[in-house]
C-alpha cells in the first residue's frame, strides 16, 4: 500500500550527503579515487507524492496512452511506420536498460533519461521528444504518474496495443530531482575519475555498456567494425550479463525488440547537436527529408507494427551481407540476386546472434514456436522494465507481474520465512542474555579473540551483524540483514565473510534452537552484536527485531562487495548513510581473528578494545605505509605492528570524514551518541517488514516465547519454519526502528 511505500521511500532516500569540498590527501596509485556522493533524491515532495499515487488509475493512463499511440503530432510526424508504439518501446527500453548489477544504479526507476548525462547519449536520440508525446498524458495526471511510470508504462501499452504479450505493471517509481543519482554511468568527470573506459569501444565492468553513450552495445560492430560479428556476440553476452540477462533473455529483448518500428538515417549529415550542446532545439535533424536516430535506416520485418516472430524468420532464413547504408553506416541486407526481395535489414547486433552458436539456438527455436518467444519475451520484458525496483512488494497497482510467477522469476522478490511465532518475539534482554552465555565459551575450529586478557567472541558477533547489514544498496534495495542471506551464497562464499558460517552454526545455533519458532536468525545475528557492542561500551542501539529469514540466497546473486567495499564513500552513497554514521562506525571493535580468516592481517591494536576513540587517535598518529597481506591491500604502521584497512584510511584521505574524525577525538560522548545511532541505521537497512504492519497482512497471534534458561554451545539442527504470509518492503535508513514498533 501507499502508506508502506511511503515508509520505504522516506527510510531508504532521506539520507542528506555532504557538500563538496577538496579532498584532503591523495590515495595511493591504483587506488579507487575518492567520490563525492549525490543526494539520491529530493524527499520534499515524497509524502505528497504518495498521497497522490493512491489516486492514480494506471488502467486509465493505459487507454490514454493507447489514443496517444496513433495521434500523429507535430513534434514527431509519421513516417512509414504510422504509430509512436515502437518510439515509445525504444523509450522505455533505453530508460530501464542503464540498469547494471555491479552496483545497481541505472534503470528507469528515478526517470534519470530525462537529465544529463543519459539525456545526450547517442543511444538516445530524440528519445526527449517521445517523452513531449507524453507530456499531456503526465500533465493529466500530475504528480501521482512519476515519469519512470508514465515511460514503463507506455513500452508496456505499446507491445500490448501491437499484439505483444502483456507482462504485467510495476508501479511506484520516484523521480529524481535531477541527474546525479546516475552520474556515475557517464559520460561524466566523476565516471572518468572512478570508472574510466580504458579502451574505447571496449569498456569494462562495471560500466554497463561497451561506449560510452550506448546503453548496450554498438549496434553497427566493435567501434563500427561489422565484420567482427562473434566478439560483437561476445561483447553483447558481457554486457547484457552485466544488467542480468541469460542468453535466452538477451535474445528475446534483441528480437522482441527489433519486431517493431524500424531505424532512421536518410542522410550523411546526422541528427544535428544533442541536448548538452542545443538545449532549445536538440537533435534538429540535419537530413532534409525523414528523421535521423541512430544512422542506420530501414525495418527489421515488413510488419513493424505487429508482434510475431518475423524477425527471427527473416534472420534465421536468409543470408545477409553488409553494405554502407544511406548514411554511411555499415548495415546488413539479404544477400541475393533475386528480385523482389522484402525491404528489410539486419544490424551487426542481430547478424551476432545468428553467428555465435548459443544465440542462434535460440533464434532457431523462436523462428520455429512462437509460443515459445512470446513467453520469453514476456518473462524477460518485466524483468528488464522492473529488476530495479527492487523486492516484488514495493511494486504499486493491480497488474503487478500479472502471470509472472516467483518460481519463473527468481530474481522477482526477496522472499522471506518468519519464525511461525514471530508475533511473540521474546524479550531483547532475554536474546541477550543467551547471546552472554556462548560469547565467552569456546568451541572448536573457532579462534576467539582476547578482549580483557580473556577468550571472548564478542568482536567476532560485531563483524558478523556488521557484514550481514553492510550490503544493503539503495540503488535498487538489494542487500541487507533482513534475510539473513549471509548465510548462503553468494554472500557466504566471499573472502570477508570467510568463517561466519562457522560462527553461526557452532557459537549462534544453540541461542536459535533455544528460541526456535519466536526468533529468525537475522534477528539473533544482530542481536548477537548488539550485545557485543553494548557490553563493549556502547550507548543502548535502538532495534525492535521483527526481521525475517530468506530461504536461499539467489535473489543476492547480483551483489558484489569487491567493488564497493573498500571505498568509504561508494559505500556511504550505495547504503544512504551519513558522513558521520561511516566515520563513527570504521571505528568499532575489531575481531582480529575474523580479519585473519578473511585473510587480512592485525589490526589497529594488539587485542580487541572498547568501544572509544582511540582508533581515530592511532589512525591519526601514525605513518601509515602499503601493505600486502595475501593479496589483500592494507596499511602498517612504520616500525610497529599495528594495521589499518583500506577503507580506514579513507578517514586519513577525504577531509569531511577527517574532520568529523577530529570532532570524535574531542568529544568521547558525542562520539559514542553518533556510533549508536550509526548502529542503529545500520542493521535497519533493507528492513522488509515491521511488527506495525502485520495487523494489516494477516499475522495470527502466536504462543509465547520460552523461559530463560542456561544453554550450551552444541550442533543441533535448525529449527523448522513456514513461510510469511506476505512481505511489506520497508527500510530504515534513517528512522530507528523503535519509533515504529
Amino acid at each position: 500500500t501507499p502508506a508502506m511505500l511511503r515508509l520505504l521511500l522516506l527510510a531508504s532516500l532521506a539520507a542528506a550527503c555532504a557538500a563538496e569540498c577538496p579532498m584532503f590527501g591523495t590515495p595511493p596509485e591504483g587506488h579507487p579515487p575518492i567520490v563525492l556522493p549525490h543526494i539520491p533524491r529530493d524527499v520534499g515532495y515524497l509524502e505528497d507524492y504518495l498521497a497522490a499515487l493512491d489516486e492514480i488509475d494506471f488502467a486509465a493512463v493505459k487507454t490514454d496512452i493507447t489514443a496517444a499511440l496513433s495521434e500523429e503530432n507535430s513534434i514527431w510526424p509519421f513516417d512509414d511506420v504510422k504509430s509512436y508504439g515502437p518510439l515509445l518501446i525504444r523509450l522505455a527500453s533505453n530508460c530501464a536498460g542503464s540498469y547494471r548489477e555491479s552496483d545497481g544504479r541505472g534503470g528507469c526507476d528515478g526517470a534519470n533519461i530525462r537529465f544529463e548525462p543519459e539525456l545526450s547519449w547517442a543511444d538516445n536520440t530524440n528519445l526527449e521528444k517521445a517523452r513531449m508525446l507524453l507530456k499531456p498524458i503526465k500533465e493529466k495526471y500530475g504528480l501521482g504518474l512519476s515519469w519512470g511510470d508514465l515511460i514503463v508504462l507506455a513500452g508496456n501499452t505499446a507491445v500490448e496495443a501491437m499484439g505483444g504479450p502483456a507482462s504485467g505493471f510495476c508501479g511506484g517509481r520516484v523521480d529524481s530531482a535531477d541527474g546525479g543519482e546516475t552520474d556515475m554511468l557517464g559520460p561524466s568527470e566523476a565516471q572518468q575519475k572512478a570508472y574510466p573506459c580504458v579502451e574505447a569501444g571496449n569498456c569494462q565492468a562495471p560500466l554497463g555498456t561497451t561506449e560510452m553513450g550506448m546503453v548496450y552495445v554498438n549496434p553497427g560492430g566493435p567501434m563500427g567494425d561489422a565484420t567482427k560479428t562473434q566478439e560483437m556476440a561476445d561483447q553483447i553476452r558481457r554486457v547484457f550479463g552485466l544488467k542480468n540477462f541469460n542468453d535466452e533473455e538477451t535474445v528475446a529483448l534483441i528480437g522482441g525488440g527489433h519486431t517493431f518500428g524500424r531505424a532512421h538515417g536518410p542522410c550523411p549529415a546526422g541528427a544535428g547537436p544533442p541536448p548538452s550542446e542545443n538545449v532549445n532545439s536538440p537533435w534538429p535533424g540535419l537530413c532534409l527529408e525523414g528523421h535521423y536516430t541512430s544512422g542506420y535506416h530501414g525495418a527489421w520485418t515488413e510488419t513493424p507494427l505487429v508482434w510475431n516472430n518475423d524477425y527471427f524468420k527473416n534472420l534465421e532464413t536468409h543470408s545477409w551481407m553488409h553494405y554502407a547504408g544511406p548514411s554511411g553506416k555499415h548495415q546488413w541486407k539479404i544477400n541475393s540476386t533475386e528480385t523482389d526481395l522484402p525491404e528489410i535489414m539486419m544490424l551487426t547486433s542481430d547478424i551476432a546472434l545468428k553467428t555465435d552458436e548459443k544465440y542462434h539456438a535460440i533464434v532457431k527455436q523462436f523462428s520455429e514456436d512462437q509460443t515459445a518467444l512470446d513467453e520469453a519475451f514476456k518473462q524477460a520484458w518485466y524483468k528488464f522494465m522492473t529488476q530495479d525496483m527492487g523486492p516484488h512488494a514495493r511494486c504499486v497497482g493491480e497488474d503487478v507481474g500479472a502471470d509472472v510467477t516467483d518460481d519463473e522469476v527468481e530474481w522477482k522478490t526477496q522472499s522471506r520465512v518468519e519464525p511461525k511465532n514471530a508475533r511473540s518475539q521474546p524479550n531483547a534482554e532475554s536474546v541477550k542474555d543467551q547471546v552472554r552465555s556462548v560469547m565467552a565459551t569456546v568451541v572448536e575450529d573457532v579462534e576467539p579473540d582476547t578482549f580483557g586478557g580473556s577468550d571472548d567472541y564478542g568482536a567476532t558477533f560485531i563483524y558478523l551483524a556488521y557484514r550481514c547489514a553492510a550490503t544493503y544498496r539503495q540503488s535498487d534495495f538489494l542487500g541487507g540483514c533482513d534475510g539473513a542471506y549471509i548465510r548462503f551464497p553468494p554472500e557466504s562464499d566471499w573472502d570477508v565473510n570467510e568463517g561466519l558460517l562457522d560462527v553461526m552454526e557452532k557459537i549462534l545455533k544453540p541461542v536459535y534452537d533455544h528460541f526456535e519458532g519466536f526468533l529468525s536468525w537475522a534477528d539473533l545475528i544482530t542481536y548477537a552484536g548488539i550485545t557485543a557492542l553494548e557490553d563493549m561500551g556502547s550507548e543502548p542501539i535502538e532495534f525492535c527485531g521483527f526481521l525475517g529469514d530468506a530461504p536461499n540466497g539467489r535473489t543476492q546473486d547480483r551483489l558484489d562487495w569487491s567493488g564497493q567495499g573498500n571505498n568509504l564513500r561508494e559505500w556511504m552513497e550505495l547504503t544512504g548513510l551519513e558522513p558521520r554514521d561511516v566515520v563513527a562506525l570504521r571505528a568499532m571493535p575489531r575481531s582480529m581473528m575474523s580479519l585473519e580468516r578473511a585473510g587480512y592481517t592485525g589490526s589497529w591494536s594488539e587485542e580487541t578494545q572498547m568501544l572509544s576513540t582511540d582508533f581515530y587517535k592511532v589512525l591519526m598518529a601514525e605513518k601509515w605505509l602499503p601493505f600486502v597481506s595475501n593479496g589483500k591491500q592494507q596499511y602498517k604502521a612504520d616500525k610497529k605492528p599495528l594495521y589499518m584497512l583500506v577503507e580506514d584510511m579513507h578517514i586519513l584521505w577525504d577531509p569531511e570524514f577527517y574532520a568529523i574524525a577530529e570532532q570524535f577525538v574531542g568529544d568521547e560522548e558525542e562520539f559514542k551518541a553518533a556510533f549508536s545511532l550509526a548502529w542503529s541505521k545500520l542493521i535497519n537497512l533493507g528492513r522488509l517488514a515491521a511488527p506495525s504492519e502485520w495487523d494489516k497482512i494477516g499475522m495470527e497471534e502466536a504462543e509465547e516465547p520460552p523461559e530463560e534458561e542456561e544453554i550450551t554451545t552444541s550442533a543441533a539442527s535448525v529449527g523448522s519454519t513456514v513461510e510469511m504470509v506476505a512481505a511489506v518492503f520497508m527500510a530504515a535508513v534513517a528512522v530507528v526502528c523503535s519509533s515504529r514498533c
